[in-house]
Formats: C-alpha cells, sequence, structure tokens
C-alpha cells in the first residue's frame, strides 16, 4: 500500500474523522442545499462546488489504521434534496505513483480510492460505504458493525467520475438519497 491512498469516513452530516476547514470545535455541520446542477466529470469547476462544505479529510484509515495523513485531501459535500454529492480534491507529490486501472464494480480496492461512509440511521450498527478510485471505478459495500461484516453484494446506483491532474486526482460523486434507508424524523436529518 502506498501512503497515497485516503479514505474519509463520515456519518451523514457529520465527519467523524476530520473537522470541517477552519473549525476549532466539533460540530454536526448543516450540509449546503445547492439549487443549480453538477455534472460528474472529475472537475471541480461547477459553481455548485464552491458553496459546497469543505472538510480536511487528515486521518488515514488504509493503509494506516487512523493515523494523521501523509497527503492533503479536502472532501466537499453538499445535496439539492434529492442527492448527496461529495467530491475528493486528492493530493499527491508524485501522481505518477497514483495506482488507478479502469476496472469492473467492486474490483479497484488495490488501487488508491477515497470514500464516504453513510451511517443513515445515526446508530454505529449499519453504514452505506461508496469508494471510487481516481478514474471512477466505484466500490459500494454495507457495513454491519454488529455482525463485523462488509459485505459488497449490495449495489446502489449512483454516479461516479474520476481525474488524475498534475497535483493528484479528483474524485465526484452523485448519491441518490433513496438509495439510502433513513428513519423518518421531525425536522433535521442527522
Amino acid at each position: 500500500m502506498s501512503p497515497h491512498q485516503t479514505i474519509a469516513s463520515c456519518a451523514f452530516f457529520l465527519m467523524l474523522t476530520a473537522a470541517p476547514v477552519g473549525a476549532v470545535n466539533t460540530i454536526i455541520p448543516d450540509l449546503p442545499r445547492i439549487d443549480g446542477s453538477v455534472k460528474i466529470d472529475g472537475s471541480l469547476d461547477d459553481e455548485a462546488w464552491q458553496e459546497a462544505l469543505q472538510i480536511q479529510v487528515n486521518i488515514e484509515t488504509n493503509p494506516g489504521e487512523n493515523i494523521p495523513a501523509k497527503v492533503q485531501t479536502v472532501a466537499y459535500l453538499m445535496e439539492d434534496g434529492r442527492n448527496l454529492y461529495v467530491a475528493f480534491d486528492a493530493r499527491d507529490p508524485d501522481p505518477s505513483a497514483i495506482r488507478a486501472f479502469l476496472r469492473d464494480r467492486d474490483s479497484a480496492y488495490n488501487d488508491d480510492f477515497v470514500g464516504i461512509v453513510i451511517d443513515s440511521y445515526n446508530d454505529q450498527r449499519l453504514a452505506f460505504e461508496f469508494f471510487s478510485n481516481p478514474l471512477g471505478a466505484q466500490m459500494d459495500l454495507t457495513n454491519d458493525d454488529i455482525n463485523r461484516n462488509e459485505d459488497d453484494s449490495w449495489d446502489a446506483i449512483w454516479d461516479s467520475a474520476g481525474k488524475i491532474t498534475r497535483e493528484g486526482y479528483i474524485v465526484e460523486m452523485q448519491i441518490p438519497l433513496n438509495q439510502l434507508r433513513f428513519q423518518k424524523v421531525d425536522g433535521k436529518q442527522v
């Protein structure tokens, strides 16, 4: 495993391993709601990304286990009422060392990749995992913490794209909220 692999882990609307850029204390940040459209193409040039919540991903979970990240990665999060939009700007001092191949779904685990883990019930029991390598190859799983089982037979319908750049790589994801299970709540969904 190279030091270039970074995984961002978070619960919906709450980052567990990172803090909002410039934040001093841990808060549950609101995701900005956008009105415009976002083209999922591996580029952060859509105007809507300027409105996104930006979070420094400063903890590495693979290959190290919860250690300070060796490279800089910024996650961007926003929603439009139908979709969760997630993007990563993963910097790399040597982009030629980035491991990325076009692969079948759920088979890019030996590549560099970024992703999000969504605990939609906010109970630390079941999570939905969405990962993508630098070329947009998708990996999605459920994580059952009770049985300690990750299952990649679950396949959500979502969109991703990635692009290797001179500074590292960028991945964009559009995850329809109807692919996730949520509790019915009055007020703000956490």
